[in-house]
């Protein structure tokens, strides 16, 4: 267990328990979780944020735990404040969501709960899901409190999939078995890439099929993109159905200007193994273009939108004819598919090597340095 999904732990408990200061003493990442427990148990303050009647309350006992039940924990003071604010975010957020769930907006006239579609920006970096509320797109936060989750995954010694963040975390330690920038290579031939370029990945890009894989060497398996890009998608399905407290089985998902036949049908397709069905795709610079409300300023308008991604560059003349997302289409598009965030890095790190190379001809800079 991580200080993330102990917060969440302490968050469901509702108190200090026997269980919790059990759990406290085994946290990997938080090895003062146990002395940081026994300083705030049984404070009044502690149980007004586990238990709160108002949204304002978890502040005010924040300030109060922090001022009166931390005085005699200088070693480690501050590591308990950082816990103390982590927490009360997260109850903040807790709060929110059961406060929704209850109210009208989450309820038709008969006061039966909506069904709740999702929008989805699967990226090529990272990927965030988000949803309706008030006529206002809400993004659905994550278990540790964060908004966007990292597009990558990576096989553990267990052989089970790990997903966002604790997959970035191996990408140094495990860099053959993480998998990032799926986004690229999903729905597209393997004649488009040759070996310079999937050199520049630590993974196996598998090219000897028409489609492009991916191999993992701890499975002995190829995957194909779909099925790494539907984990990611997976994840963020669970999560919102978390946050949401209701079945989602349909969203909408944004994909590049660029994106052909293949390539949006292979993005279906991964949410269709992640159990959802995709409404409609929508080209990025469209949503971006209706997003941020050209329609108020002149209801005929073109716009010029650039688009600097972890995988590509992209320029794109948007024309709105009206007020509804149909009145948007994309009437000129260009850019650079192989210019983004990845390449940017790829020439950092190929700049830095020469360097070291350099000043010692005879460094050995093996994949793990070249991830870090």
């Amino acid at each position: 267990m991580d200080k993330a999904e102990f917060i969440q732990l302490l968050l469901k408990t509702k108190s200090i328990n026997k269980e919790i200061l059990q759990e406290s003493k085994n946290i990997d990442d938080f090895p003062q979780a146990y002395s940081i427990m026994l300083a705030i148990d049984g404070s009044d303050f502690i149980n007004t944020i586990l238990n709160p009647k108002h949204f304002g309350e978890i502040d005010l006992a924040s300030g109060d735990l922090k001022r009166h039940n931390l005085i005699n924990t200088s070693e480690y003071k501050e590591v308990a404040i950082k816990f103390i604010n982590d927490l009360s975010k997260q109850a903040k957020l807790k709060f929110k969501f059961e406060n929704y769930r209850e109210s009208s907006y989450s309820k038709d006239k008969k006061g039966q709960v909506k069904e709740i579609i999702i929008g989805i920006d699967l990226g090529t970096t990272n990927t965030l899901a988000s949803f309706i509320e008030k006529d206002k797109a809400v993004t659905i936060p994550l278990k540790n409190g964060e908004r966007i989750l990292p597009s990558v995954l990576s096989i553990n010694k267990k052989n089970n999939f790990e997903i966002g963040n604790n997959a970035l975390r191996q990408r140094v330690s495990n860099p053959e078995e993480t998998f990032f920038s799926i986004k690229r290579f999903i729905g597209r031939r393997s004649s488009e890439f040759n070996s310079s370029f999937t050199k520049q990945y630590p993974f196996k890009i598998n090219l000897e099929k028409d489609k492009v894989g991916i191999y993992s060497k701890r499975l002995d398996r190829r995957f194909e993109c779909e099925e790494l890009s539907a984990q990611i998608l997976l994840s963020l399905k669970n999560n919102a159905e978390r946050f949401l407290a209701q079945t989602i089985q349909k969203c909408i998902i944004t994909v590049p200007a660029y994106f052909d036949n293949n390539q949006r049908v292979a993005t279906k397709r991964a949410a269709e193994i992640a159990g959802l069905e995709v409404l409609r795709l929508i080209s990025e610079p469209t949503a971006a273009a209706f997003a941020y409300g050209i329609i108020k300023q002149n209801k005929n308008s073109v716009t010029l939108v650039m688009d600097l991604g972890g995988g590509t560059f992209d320029i794109s003349l948007v024309r709105s004819d009206g007020e509804e997302l149909e009145s948007f289409s994309v009437i000129a598009h260009s850019g650079e598919r192989d210019l983004g965030g990845d390449d940017y890095t790829n020439v950092l790190i190929e700049s830095i090597k020469k360097s070291i190379k350099k000043e010692d001809p005879n460094i050995d800079i093996n994949l793990s340095i070249s991830n870090l």
